[in-house]
């Protein structure tokens, strides 16, 4: 097994609510990460082991814990590889500008998805992002933070990127851009109200998107989409192995999901796989047509409102389409919103089976023959996501 190297950097953030925050959805099942610890260094105004993260950057050391105290402090370009950045527990931690990350093997983890501990406020004019993972990096994961702000609040051109249970939010144009993502995870997040789409992949430019899964997440607020699937400006680039399943979407003003490409299509997309979604809104799919592939398969959704050229995907079935009559609640201010209702036949042991759906969004397991939607009504007991302990008594070398 592969031993990998982290340095934790600790921040301690209290969320700051909002009424568009309060809905009675359930929040995304918790993953754990299993961080290693080693050395703690901390970070303060005064009184810590460094007062900023630029002084930081660099001299914390391969395999230690770096937490950084209750403060407000300037962005950096972060180069250093195995570093893991956590809360350290006192108070509200806030990252302010543009936060570049450069290095490997780094753990960003702000302890609780409910109230992250650890904020990133991007730049609130201007072109800058909250947070850029830039190319060369690889093995990084982002877990329990608050991310808002930035004209993309989060964009990614990185290798092994792993977003777990944070809330992205509050884009001046998208919330996330997956520009160049391979093998890259965006699961059980809460993702919400940009200026236009919560999250889009975009490859172009000789760029890939390629083995990525974007699942478990809630998503809502968009000015036009949830999300959206492109591929084909510049030069353009590829996206192959895109997985997207039991999200939940709503309240977007164009479409919960879309299937598009630039006005000069010249990227190429295939092996796309929707299932287990539940989208109340409308689906627009422009595959198919205009000389776009049809690469899609689209199978155990729930889509509450239309859905365009379903003979654009290469597999469509099992899907329930412009009907609520499965739902138990479509008020989001409901425990049981966007959940399915005991006597919803159309959508209760009715999905595709093959489809590798082990469990919906709410963390219960599917049936053998699972329901259509991200819910499974009376699913078994929710999977163990906890990680193992990390190993005691080694030493980095």
């Amino acid at each position: 097994m592969e031993t990998q190297k982290f340095v934790i950097v600790g921040i301690y953030f209290l969320a700051v609510f909002s009424v568009k925050d309060i809905w009675g959805f359930t929040d995304p099942q918790l993953i754990n990460i299993d961080k290693p610890g080693g050395t703690v260094k901390t970070l303060c105004s005064s009184g810590c082991t460094f007062s900023s993260l630029s002084q930081a950057d660099g001299s914390v050391g391969a395999g230690n814990t770096l937490k950084i105290k209750a403060g407000t402090y300037s962005a950096t370009s972060w180069d250093e590889s195995n570093v893991v950045m956590e809360a350290y527990g006192d108070g509200v931690a806030t990252i302010s500008g543009t936060m570049d990350i450069y290095g490997d093997n780094i753990i960003i983890d702000g302890l609780s998805q409910s109230s992250p501990q650890l904020r990133f406020a991007g730049p609130s004019s201007g072109y800058e992002n909250a947070f850029k993972i830039k190319t060369g990096a690889e093995n990084i994961t982002i877990s329990k933070c608050d991310i808002s702000g930035g004209y993309t609040t989060i964009l990614v051109t990185a290798t092994n990127v792993k977003f777990y249970n944070n809330k992205i939010h509050d884009g001046r144009e998208h919330n996330l851009y997956l520009s160049h993502c391979e093998n890259c995870e965006v699961k059980n997040n809460i993702v919400h109200d940009p200026a236009m789409n919560c999250i889009q992949t975009n490859p172009h430019d000789g760029t890939t998107v390629r083995n990525t899964e974007i699942s478990g997440n809630a998503i809502y607020g968009a000015g036009e989409s949830g999300m959206t699937i492109l591929s084909g400006t510049g030069t353009g680039g590829l996206l192959e192995g895109l997985l997207i399943k039991n999200n939940l979407v709503w309240n977007c003003g164009q479409v919960a999901l879309r299937f598009t490409g630039e006005s000069s299509y010249v990227g190429t997309i295939r092996n796309v796989e929707v299932y287990g979604n539940t989208l109340y809104g409308n689906v627009r799919n422009d595959h198919g047509v205009s000389g776009k592939p049809a690469t899609t398969k689209f199978k155990n959704n729930i889509v509450t409102g239309s859905i365009t050229n379903t003979g654009g995907f290469i597999e469509y079935s099992n899907n329930v389409i412009g009907s609520t009559s499965c739902l138990a609640s479509t008020s989001s201010s409901s425990s049981d919103f966007l959940k399915l209702k005991s006597t919803a036949s159309d959508c209760i042991n009715s999905g595709a089976t093959g489809l590798g759906l082990t469990s919906d969004y709410f963390a219960n397991s599917r049936d053998s023959v699972p329901d259509i939607g991200a819910h499974e009504y009376g699913g078994g007991t929710p999977p163990d996501t906890t990680t193992p302990a990390a190993p005691s008594g080694l030493r980095v070398r």
